[in-house]
């Protein structure tokens, strides 16, 4: 007869805990990811108030969860909370140093509250991670026009159509700074380039015809406000009764 090892009651128990630990641990990751998926579908539905509530209850299951800490940061820029915003996403940026999104996120909440130089550090964050962003190079551009820093948005407005050429956005942008630097030639053929990938956009003829008033061209930049006006800008009637008498 074989004399079987007696269980030690001890190890039982230890093993009892340890499982009853797990099915808990699970149990308060599954309900944290349920929480996250409501507030998701809240976000769809453009519920950010309800979105704050899910996604806070699965950050109190689970506070590393970074997309949650997104999620609700997102909720809070949509109701205008950039603050609020703003520490969820630093939280979640602690817990996901490496994604992008995330700074250029923070960096959109920063630029609402004025924090511009803010901004500009969080778009280049995201530049250095992701060299081939296009869109952070544009949102850095964008903070430089506001700051007058008309040169370096022009860089960075150059680098943002390299990448995406066809961007019409970071032209009609790169035509403003370098209108505010009488570059009234270089502004024309940029916003040329952007009616041709947004015909329809009225602000864009507005500008094109205010660059060639200043080039001297006020018959071409006066037909340029009609047709802006014709196309529902109706700050181009204003700019026409202005230099077009």
């Amino acid at each position: 007869m074989f004399n079987f090892v007696k269980t030690n009651n001890n190890n039982m128990k230890k093993q009892i805990s340890i499982l009853i630990l797990i099915c808990l641990t699970l149990s308060v990751l599954v309900k944290a990811q349920d929480n996250k998926a409501n507030g998701r579908k809240k976000l769809e539905l453009n519920d950010y108030k309800g979105a704050i509530v899910d996604f806070t209850m699965a950050i109190l299951s689970n506070p590393t969860d970074g997309k949650s800490f997104e999620g609700r940061g997102f909720a809070e820029t949509k109701l205008q909370n950039y603050k609020d915003a703003i520490d969820d996403f630093t939280k979640a940026i602690e817990i996901n140093p490496q994604n992008e999104s995330l700074y250029l996120q923070r960096a959109s909440a920063k630029h609402d509250l004025k924090d511009y130089k803010g901004a500009i550090n969080d778009f280049t964050k995201a530049i250095e991670i992701n060299p081939y962003n296009g869109f952070a190079y544009y949102g850095r551009g964008l903070i430089k026009n506001i700051l007058q820093d008309y040169r370096g948005a022009i860089e960075d407005f150059i680098k943002a159509i390299q990448i995406n050429p066809r961007d019409g956005l970071a032209y009609s942008a790169r035509g403003q700074a370098k209108g505010n630097l009488k570059d009234y030639k270089g502004a024309i053929d940029d916003f040329r380039e952007a009616i041709e990938i947004n015909p329809t956009k009225g602000n864009l003829y507005c500008n094109m015809g205010l660059a060639k008033i200043g080039l001297g061209q006020k018959e071409a930049g006066c037909l340029d406000l009609s047709r802006a006006g014709e196309l529902g800008y109706s700050e181009a009637f204003e700019y026409s009764k202005k230099y077009c008498k």
